[in-house]
């Protein structure tokens, strides 16, 4: 059995044996907290239940698409990291070329020019 199931058991017996023996002094003390706990705690272990029947089943479809996502954004990063590579070494061969160009438009004085040149330069 599980606790679950064990729990519903023991909820249930308290709320007959407080129904049973509704005419002693504690049971009519503590009758009304009873009326709102015994339901609020049948509900609480039927989520419970509920979540972890539902949390098994999407398990295994979650862990495929869970390892195609992976694999996908691993493919992802490969191709960015390769082209980042490929981009950093052109970037070393030309890098005189982009500073004196650079040098060339900061000597520009129109400040919408220099802005629309720099923008050229980033792409």
């Amino acid at each position: 059995m599980s606790w679950e199931l064990l729990g519903l058991i023991a909820i249930t017996i308290i709320g007959v044996f407080m129904f049973v023996f509704r005419k002693n002094p504690f049971v009519e003390k503590y009758w009304r907290y009873a009326l709102i706990l015994i339901p609020a705690a049948v509900i609480i272990i039927l989520i419970l239940v509920n979540k972890r029947r539902g949390a098994s089943s999407l398990q295994q479809g979650q862990s495929d698409a869970l390892a195609g996502a992976i694999s996908k954004i691993r493919d992802d990063l490969t191709e960015a990291n390769h082209i980042v590579a490929i981009k950093t070494a052109a970037a070393k061969t030309e890098q005189a070329q982009v500073v004196k160009k650079l040098e060339e438009i900061k000597q520009i004085e129109d400040q919408k020019e220099r802005l629309k040149q720099l923008a050229e330069m980033l792409g």
